[in-house]
């Protein structure tokens, strides 16, 4: 399990944040969905409104699917938020003897705005030292 520790530091202005995957976990439930998925008809019933909204109509041969096509969209966009990351961590941690910095890049990431619920994309790069384990970040979907 992880625990998250925050320490000051006097010199900068900033907090040092670190994750111990041997005790207990301290990351809030909230921040898991485990009811078992989304509500996909709700999702359907309110695309099928919103094009109805825009003048459209969800029966026209292009837009018939359109519907299911968002639902499928945003269960694959916050699969995320059902997935334990501890666990994922835990099965990709490394015993190694070396401490010279580890740099992942280009992991590609994708996410959805909370302020619009529109999807992007993008790279980012990792960098770390070891302390006596690394993690396969090639070993995380």
């Amino acid at each position: 399990m992880a625990k998250l520790v925050e320490a000051s530091d006097p010199k900068k202005d900033s907090f040092e944040r670190e994750i111990l995957l041997d005790d207990p976990a301290v990351y809030q439930a909230a921040d898991l969905l485990t009811d078992g998925g989304i509500d996909t008809e709700a999702i359907r019933s309110n695309v099928a409104q919103m094009l109805n909204a825009f003048g459209e109509d969800p029966e026209r041969d292009g837009l018939k699917r359109t519907p299911d096509r968002v639902a499928r969209m945003y269960e694959e966009l916050l699969a995320g938020y059902r997935t334990d990351p501890v666990a994922l961590v835990n099965d990709a941690l490394f015993e190694v003897e070396y401490d010279e910095m580890v740099i992942v890049r280009d992991i590609e990431f994708y996410s959805l705005c909370e302020h619009h619920m529109l999807p992007f994309l993008g790279r980012a790069h990792v960098a770390y030292m070891p302390r006596g384990r690394v993690i396969g970040l090639s070993k995380i979907p």
